[in-house]
C-alpha cells in the first residue's frame, strides 16, 4: 500500500512510494541526476536561472525527509508540491525518466553541460525567442524534440573538433618544417662558408710552407699532398660505393621476395599440374578402353567394338593427351626458369654487395692497389645476366619435354 499517489503525467508518471524512505530515495535520485544543473558548474556561471531548479529539488528533498522522520503526510500538501514543480506549463523540473529529461541528459553527455543548460532554459521559457537566433540554439530545440539525433550531433561536433585539431597540427607541422628548413639552410650555408675558409687557409699555408722549405722539405710536402689527395679520392670513392652497397642490398632483398613468390607459384603449379595430368590420363584411358569394349572398373570384357571405332578417335585422344603433357612441361619449365632466374639474381646481387664492402674495407685500410681496384671494379660493374644458362641444361628425351623446349625456344626468338 502506497503512502500517497500523485500522477505527474508525461513528466515522471505516477509517484506512489510504498514507504517514505522510497520517496526519499526517489527525490535523491533526481537530485543526483540534475546535480550538474547549477551555476557552479564550469561554463554555467552566467545561468542564474538554474538556481530555481536546485532550490526546488532541495525543497522537495527536505519535505521528503521531514515526512520520513514524522512518518506521516499530514500537514504537507505533497501533491501540490510535486504538481507545481513537475506538471506546470512549462514545468520547473523535468523528471530524469521523461522524454525531455532523457533528451537533456543525452545532450549533456554527448555535447556539453552548457548545451544542456541552454536547452533547459529554452524549454522553461527563461530564454525567450529573442535568444533563439543562432543555429546552435535552434539545433538544441531540435535535439530536445528528437532525442535520437543527439548522437549524430555529437558525432558532427566531434568531427568538427577533430578537423580543427588536425588543421592546427598541420599548421604546427608546417611551421616546424619551415623552421627546420631555415635551420638546415643556415647551417649548410655556415658549413659551406667554413669549408671554403678552411680550404683558403690550408692553401695559403701550403703556399707559404712551399716557399720557405728546401728541396727536401718540398719533396715531403708533395708526398703529403699526394697522400691528402689519395685520402680525398678514397673518401669520394667510398661515398660513391656506399650507394652501390645499398643498391645491391635492395636488389638482393627484391630478388629474394620474387624468388619466394616464384617458388610458391611453382609449388602450386606442380600440384595443379599433377592433378591435371592424372585427370588427363584417367579420362583418356576411360575413352580408349570404353571405345575398345573394356570395362574401366574391372577386367571383364564386353562386346568388342574396336572395329566400329575410327582410328582417328585414338589419334585425337592421344593428341589431346600429348598437348596437355606438352603444355604442362612447357609451363613447368617457365616457372622453374623464373625461380632459378630470381635465385641467380639474388646470389649475384649478394656477391656484388660483398665485393663492394670488401673493396671499401681495403680502401679504409689503404690496402687497395691499382690491380686490385681494376679487378674488383670490373667484377662489380660487369653486365648483369638474367636467368641461367640454357647450354648446361640436360637434354630431354620425352616427346612432351622436347615439344615444350621447342615452344620455349620459339617464344624466346620472338621476344
Amino acid at each position: 500500500m502506497e503512502v500517497f499517489n500523485v500522477d505527474l503525467g508525461e513528466n515522471g508518471g505516477v509517484v506512489a512510494p510504498a514507504t517514505f524512505s522510497d520517496f526519499v530515495d526517489w527525490i535523491e535520485a533526481e537530485c543526483d541526476a540534475w546535480s550538474w544543473l547549477t551555476p557552479s558548474t564550469p561554463g554555467l556561471q552566467n545561468y542564474d536561472f538554474l538556481n530555481s531548479a536546485q532550490e526546488s529539488l532541495s525543497y522537495i528533498r527536505g519535505v521528503a525527509r521531514e515526512m520520513r522522520h514524522a512518518n506521516t503526510v499530514e500537514g504537507r500538501d505533497i501533491a501540490h508540491i510535486l504538481l507545481s514543480n513537475y506538471a506546470g506549463q512549462p514545468p520547473v523540473l523535468f523528471h530524469s525518466s521523461s522524454e525531455v529529461g532523457l533528451a537533456l541528459l543525452a545532450i549533456k553527455e554527448r555535447l556539453s553541460p552548457l548545451d544542456a543548460a541552454t536547452a533547459y532554459g529554452i524549454l522553461r521559457g527563461v530564454l525567450n525567442a529573442d535568444f533563439i537566433r543562432y543555429p546552435k540554439q535552434f539545433r538544441l530545440l531540435t535535439l530536445v524534440a528528437n532525442p535520437a539525433a543527439v548522437d549524430a550531433a555529437a558525432i558532427l561536433d566531434q568531427l568538427a573538433s577533430e578537423r580543427r585539431a588536425a588543421r592546427a597540427n598541420v599548421t604546427k607541422l608546417e611551421n616546424r618544417l619551415d623552421d627546420a628548413m631555415s635551420t638546415f639552410e643556415s647551417n649548410w650555408t655556415d658549413q659551406l662558408a667554413n669549408t671554403r675558409n678552411a680550404r683558403k687557409r690550408v692553401f695559403r699555408r701550403l703556399v707559404k710552407v712551399h716557399k720557405g722549405l728546401s728541396k727536401v722539405h718540398r719533396d715531403e710536402f708533395y708526398k703529403l699532398k699526394e697522400e691528402l689527395e689519395a685520402t680525398k679520392a678514397a673518401y669520394a670513392e667510398q661515398i660513391r660505393l656506399r650507394a652501390a652497397v645499398q643498391y645491391w642490398e635492395e636488389k638482393r632483398e627484391g630478388h629474394r621476395d620474387q624468388r619466394k613468390a616464384a617458388l610458391r607459384n611453382l609449388r602450386w603449379f606442380g600440384g595443379i599440374a599433377a592433378v591435371a595430368a592424372g585427370l588427363g590420363f584417367f579420362f583418356a584411358g576411360s575413352f580408349v578402353l570404353e571405345a575398345s569394349g573394356l570395362n574401366m572398373w574391372g577386367v571383364s570384357l564386353g562386346k568388342t567394338a574396336s572395329n566400329n571405332v575410327s582410328p582417328a578417335f585414338f589419334v585425337v585422344v592421344s593428341a589431346a593427351l600429348a598437348f596437355l603433357l606438352t603444355f604442362i612441361f612447357w609451363a613447368a619449365r617457365v616457372f622453374l626458369r623464373l625461380y632459378l632466374t630470381e635465385n641467380h639474381m639474388q646470389a649475384d646481387a649478394e656477391e656484388r654487395r660483398v665485393m663492394t664492402q670488401t673493396y671499401l674495407a681495403l680502401i679504409n685500410e689503404s690496402a687497395a692497389k691499382d690491380d686490385d681496384r681494376l679487378v674488383i671494379l670490373n667484377a662489380l660493374f660487369r653486365p648483369g645476366t638474367v636467368g641461367i644458362g640454357q647450354e648446361d641444361a640436360p637434354s630431354e628425351i620425352a616427346a612432351p619435354a622436347i615439344l615444350a623446349r621447342i615452344l620455349d625456344n620459339r617464344g624466346s626468338m620472338r621476344g
